[in-house]
């Protein structure tokens, strides 16, 4: 039951929650419940800024299984074929655990039908419980531009029009990324129409301009119908910023760009609200209301140059990883792929990489094994190490970053967690991250000059989580169980502008890479 329609009268201040006793005095005397301790086991406590529905009510008191036919997050990959796998909309998959079955097409769920017979996660949650089959949130198309132009979801495959080349390395660090030359006047056109009509969709690409100026257009993905109002798709970079336009109809980004940098780009138009958003680097840049929708009819899909009419004005740099939604992606979806460098939890085989840029790791007497969350890796020898290459941005002097991990040491002592090493191993640079000293104490490091945030000894046999953030104004943070153990304060961080490989559990170094606090040697544990 419920009061109906009732007041709550509370104080306007932060509250403090208390389970299981009544520490207040007798000015909290409730009539009905009794003042007292509780006497028995509480789990899985959450607390919601919102009225929950009754449906919602209802999930959180199920116990979360495979088959209770709600997206609720704690399972697995289900809709991908897996035995209990989380059911994250667009996640990508491996044919020998996750898609054993046509559908899982260079390592990402491909389109579906609705009378495929496979629960492959691009319908509606008709996997999940549902009753429709709209399509849903993974990429309609996807050109990761390896050597070719190839959509790898549909039909949308590109040509190269004067030539253009692919060249290493790509945002990705180890493939390639598509190179335009402007005055090459170099793109990419698909001639396969694609409608955009009325109707909400995103484009995502990394772009590495190698010039820019005031007064020139420089084309992204567009497509040409007609001069008219709305019927010209443009994103592109107008001079230093970007813009999506639908011609005379469009918004402007506020920050300008760089040269020889990379940068994640989105646009995302929102059908049902009319409105253009541009990101930037995972955060929003511009957005406008009241536009559009969109009304070409006809016209090729362009990666690299914008037509209005018979002018055309080419890309110069570098364009990596395109991908195309026929939905409204969410900012939160649009920052993970901006942001999340990789992500291993070796849940769905030891080297694959859950992150948009699939980052294959290399598994060196490292073994599967229970771990905090699923499944985990176990260090137990000298020679155990585990090491993801391609990692660009962190090669990027003074760039952000953000790492988090979950350790259970079996050993006391001095040991190396997470090492930094030049990708071409020719730079003679290398930083230790992360690791135990001598005494045990876990501690970070940002190189150059050295500066350490050293944490407490850490017990042995039990998980413990730790993350190191850095930025050059707040510095580098050490967190130890989500609690901050102190930071540098405003900090350079002289990486060598290359990409970088990570090891895990090992060094694998040469004496140039000595670290003042950090121990150098082999971890042991999981």
């Amino acid at each position: 039951g419920n009061t109906g329609r009732q007041a709550n009268n509370a104080p306007n201040v932060a509250l403090n929650i208390t389970l299981g006793n009544s520490l207040s005095s007798s000015y909290c005397a409730p009539l009905t419940i009794s003042r007292g301790p509780f006497s028995g086991y509480l789990d899985e406590f959450r607390v919601y800024s919102r009225e929950l529905s009754a449906t919602e009510i209802s999930a959180l008191a199920k116990g979360y299984t495979c088959t209770d036919g709600i997206m609720n997050d704690d399972e697995t990959d289900i809709d991908c074929g897996g035995s209990c796998s989380k059911c994250t909309v667009g996640q990508k998959c491996t044919l020998t655990k996750d898609c054993n079955n046509v559908q899982c097409i260079n390592d990402i769920c491909a389109i579906p039908t609705c009378t495929d017979g496979i629960k492959n996660q691009d319908e509606t949650d008709l996997d999940c419980g549902g009753s429709t089959c709209t399509k849903r949130f993974a990429p309609y198309s996807f050109w990761p531009m390896e050597n070719n132009a190839l959509d790898t979801m549909s039909n949308l495959n590109g040509a190269g029009v004067n030539s253009p080349t692919y060249e290493t390395h790509g945002i990705t660090g180890s493939g390639y990324a598509l190179k335009l030359i402007r005055n090459n006047n170099q793109y990419i056109t698909i001639s396969t129409y694609q409608s955009f009509v009325s109707t909400s969709f995103t484009v995502e690409m990394w772009i590495h301009p190698t010039t820019l100026s005031n007064g020139n257009l420089f084309g992204l993905f567009t497509q040409f119908d007609s001069p008219s109002t709305d019927h010209s798709l443009q994103m592109m970079v107008r001079a230093f910023q970007l813009t999506l336009d639908f011609g005379s109809d469009g918004v402007d980004g506020t920050t300008s760009l760089t040269t020889d940098t990379w940068y994640h780009v989105a646009f995302v138009y929102d059908y049902p609200s009319r409105t253009q958003t541009i990101y930037l680097n995972g955060n929003q840049d511009a957005t406008r209301s009241s536009v559009g929708p969109y009304l070409g009819t006809s016209g090729s899909i362009n990666i690299g140059m914008y037509q209005a009419g018979g002018i055309y004005n080419y890309f110069d740099g570098y364009i990596d990883q395109v991908s195309l939604y026929m939905n409204t992606r969410s900012a939160d979806d649009i920052l993970n792929d901006a942001t999340l460098a990789s992500w291993h939890s070796f849940d769905y085989g030891i080297t694959y990489d859950s992150g948009p840029n699939r980052l294959t790791g290399i598994a060196n007497n490292v073994v599967l094994a229970s771990g905090r969350v699923d499944q985990g890796l176990r260090f137990t020898s000298s020679s155990s190490y585990y090491q993801i290459p391609g990692y660009v941005l962190l090669g990027i002097a003074s760039r952000a970053y953000s790492i988090s991990i979950w350790v259970k040491r079996t050993s006391a002592g001095g040991a190396t967690l997470i090492e930094y090493l030049d990708q071409a191993g020719t730079e003679g640079w290398c930083t230790i991250q992360m690791g135990f000293s001598a005494a045990g104490n876990i501690a970070v490091n940002v190189y150059i000059p050295d500066k350490y945030v050293t944490g407490p000894v850490l017990s042995v046999n039990t998980w413990t989580h730790i993350a190191a953030t850095y930025s050059p104004t707040n510095g580098l943070t050490l967190y130890v169980n989500g609690v901050s153990f102190g930071n540098t304060g405003r900090q350079a961080n002289n990486a060598p502008n290359v990409a970088l490989n990570i090891t895990l559990g090992n060094s694998l170094s040469s004496s140039y890479c000595a670290p003042l606090t950090i121990s150098r040697g082999p971890f042991s544990g999981y």
